[in-house]
């Protein structure tokens, strides 16, 4: 069936009238996890007595400690509170061992305090209490990762302490320039207000000795050495073909999306129209064009240029130039640096396209900092980052499909910054058959998990296949535009995710230009999703490789068969509250059976941006949107009917039951019926330990739901359509009309 311009997505915003207020619940109660004998009470005073011998050699009189807890006992409402109180309060954690699966988290610690914790550990019999040390596996003073032979360049990326204290943390950031002072140190913040800094100075041995000083003041939390980005794509083929590209036309309005890679030619015949400006810094001698170039054809014109593919977008979309990578690349620091100066050049722009990346795999115990900052950089914009998954490097042991058991999954997992939580991470699939099939992912595409339990990638385009010639590698990589002899214009085939990633950027872009600039991130996530997930089904061990799958072009969910709708829900929820959002939920009469049955599919989607905090590691994401269609009972209880769908990923083990994924999909199918009387959608929220927001605090969130029926005749939209004005819902096209541009 074809999609009709008359019968467009729809938006409902929730009103006051479907929210109440309710009393937060009291979690899972106490309960002992291992027997509390007097011998683990002792080997918890030594290691206490341990931590108080650090902390009195150190140069301050507060520290961090490590409080490592029972992998059973990782649930908030397990947490070890009696133990540790207001005086060594719990401030953050440090991920989770990948071999005991306990959960190391960080505790501010005095000597007065580790004093009382010791005297109440040897005279307390209380249960609770008890119950409370039977979490804990073992305590130990917080010691920073630092190699000072890995740092033979003289910079590096350093984390503090945050201490969750004003006080303390004013004490530590004056501690902090003081030091830098002395050592002689260049230190610029690129972490606003979250202790990140990127560090220099002249002489290597003297940086040593300045990270040894803020070791010995207690106030580092870890130091990285500067990564240099690149954008090498995987296997350059260049092939040599005509085409012949429309230009922008002049009375159509496109959205723009921000290029953050090499230079653009502007000059290119084929470039020029859709071509907006550019920012970098790069002196002339050291800049490139061909990465930039190629990844700008695919925004304005992968249609075009690939053969007229229907599975390649038909969007278009002009492209703002941010030059951040020469001939040698970039470091994170430099690139971020470049694209806050961008934004404030074209805040307009809400789509920014990252093709780049590291060359090593994100570490599973916490979000990289390129991700962190990238993840402020969205929330404090309103725009979105689409970022390429990264490409496997040539000499790995190459990935086929399906994967075996034993290829080295760890080498070939995501590189930063794609484990950004708020940003799209886009991995590559086939777009023809060669070493996999199309459709199967690229040998090049690198996968998930990476930390918090988030699905990375999100979803997965076009992005090149290879075949094998004896020892060597051809590669069938997608067309677009490129730069021959250094400076030359010219028609080129390559493949990467860098490739993938700009086709669900001008998708993206699109997407908002026609929903309208104020439309929230969390709905056109959400969409991008949703619509992957309509185009198929990907098996949840999967997942880590394709994402949700590959989205739709815009006009394939903006608009509706006459058998099924989308309707797009937005709303808030507070830290009280519980959307209890349209009760009862209408059903159109088209999907009942004779005995009131409803014969139906069901598609949802809950997306959100949750506020982030980048002192934690697997805790880094503080809330969690979880939403439920489904039946309420005579006694008033709630069973939701359409269940939510495995990420492929371990269970997050400090709830057993949440993903704290801020992109979830629901799906359900009933060929037999199922009894949809007294049905509503209800969404509940919930929070990390620790994080205790205001009354006045408000989550966001955007649902997106399709209801189809398993019959192509039946008249569901137009049905849906009348019962939501019957019911008064406040309804609107998802769509807004573009009107054309007007010549002055």
């Amino acid at each position: 069936m074809k999609k009709n311009r008359d019968r467009p997505a729809k938006r409902v915003k929730f009103s006051s009238s479907d929210t109440k207020i309710i009393k937060p619940g009291g979690g899972g109660g106490g309960k002992f996890f291992k027997e509390v004998s007097i011998e683990f009470k002792n080997q918890l005073t030594r290691e206490i007595e341990d931590s108080m011998i650090s902390l009195d050699q150190s140069d301050s009189d507060t520290g961090i400690m490590v409080v490592e807890i029972e992998s059973q006992a990782l649930a908030k409402s397990h947490r070890p509170d009696a133990v540790f109180d207001e005086e060594c309060p719990f401030i953050g954690d440090i991920g989770i061992n990948n071999i005991t699966k306990q959960g190391k988290f960080l505790v501010r610690i005095t000597n007065k305090g580790l004093y009382n914790i010791r005297h109440r550990i040897a005279t307390s019999t209380a249960e609770y209490y008890e119950k409370a040390l039977s979490t804990i596996s073992k305590l130990k003073i917080f010691e920073v990762d630092f190699d000072a032979q890995k740092f033979s360049d003289n910079s590096a990326v350093i984390r503090l302490v945050d201490f969750k204290d004003e006080q303390y943390n004013d004490g530590k950031l004056k501690k902090y320039n003081s030091l830098v002072s002395q050592k002689n140190i260049k230190s610029k913040e690129i972490i606003e207000g979250c202790g990140v800094f990127h560090i220099e100075s002249f002489d290597n041995d003297n940086m040593i000795m300045f990270i040894n000083s803020l070791k010995k003041n207690n106030i580092l939390l870890s130091v990285k050495a500067a990564q240099r980005v690149n954008f090498k794509p995987f296997h350059l083929g260049k092939t040599e073909m005509q085409l012949e590209l429309p230009p922008a036309d002049d009375d159509k309005s496109y959205p723009v999306v921000g290029v953050v890679d090499t230079s653009i030619k502007e000059n290119c015949p084929n470039i020029s129209s859709w071509y907006e400006g550019e920012v970098t810094s790069i002196i002339e001698e050291d800049r490139v064009y061909g990465h930039g170039t190629f990844v700008a054809g695919l925004i304005s014109n992968s249609f075009n240029l690939n053969s007229y593919d229907e599975n390649f977008p038909k969007s278009q979309s002009k492209v703002f130039s941010v030059g951040v990578l020469g001939k040698d690349g970039g470091t994170e620091h430099e690139i971020f640096d470049m694209l806050k100066r961008a934004q404030r050049n074209r805040p307009d722009i809400k789509v920014w396209n990252l093709s780049l990346g590291t060359s090593l795999p994100v570490e599973l115990t916490q979000i990289s900092d390129f991700a962190v900052m990238l993840d402020q950089f969205q929330k404090e914009n309103d725009c979105i980052c689409i970022i390429a998954a990264g490409n496997i490097e040539e000499t790995a042991d190459l990935r086929r499909w399906p994967p075996q058991a034993h290829e080295p999954i760890n080498e070939q997992r995501i590189s930063s910054p794609g484990d950004s939580v708020l940003g799209i991470t886009v991995a590559s699939i086939a777009q023809i058959n060669g070493i996999v099939n199309k459709f199967e992912p690229s040998i090049f595409s690198r996968s998930g998990p990476v930390a918090n339990y988030v699905l990375k990638p999100d979803v997965s385009h076009y992005g090149g296949n290879h075949l094998e010639n004896g020892k060597m590698l051809s590669s069938l990589g997608i067309t677009s535009l490129g730069i021959s002899n250094g400076t030359q214009c010219s028609y080129s085939q390559d493949c990467g995710t860098s490739f993938a990633t700009p086709l669900v950027s001008t998708i993206t872009a699109n997407l908002w230009e026609h929903m309208g600039v104020d439309t929230p991130r969390s709905t056109i996530k959400g969409l991008l999703s949703h619509s992957a997930r309509l185009r198929q089904e990907v098996p949840k061990n999967e997942k880590i490789y394709y994402g949700w799958g590959m989205p739709f072009d815009v006009n394939n969910y903006m608009y509706c068969n006459e058998n099924e709708i989308t309707i797009i829900l937005e709303g808030e929820i507070g830290s009280n509250t519980e959307v209890v959002g349209k009760l009862p939920f209408p059903m159109p009469d088209s999907l009942r059976t004779e005995d009131n049955k409803i014969k139906a599919e069901f598609f949802m989607t809950v997306s959100y941006d949750p506020p982030l905090d980048s002192n934690r590691a697997f805790e880094y994401c503080l809330v969690n949107i979880d939403a439920g269609l489904g039946k309420v009972n005579p006694n008033g209880s709630f069973n939701g009917m359409v269940p939510a769908e495995g990420t492929g990923y371990e269970q997050d083990l400090v709830n057993g039951k949440y993903k704290w994924s801020p992109i979830k999909i629901y799906h359900k199918k009933y060929p037999n019926g199922v009894d949809a009387e007294n049905w509503k959608l209800q969404v509940k929220m919930l929070t990390r330990h620790g994080f205790n927001p205001d009354d006045d605090f408000v989550q966001p969130f955007s649902i997106i739901l399709t209801i189809r029926a398993l019959e192509d005749d039946a008249q569901v939209y137009n049905e849906m359509v009348t019962l939501m004005n019957q019911y008064n819902w406040e309804v609107s096209n998802a769509n807004i009309e573009i009107e054309p541009k007007i010549q002055l």
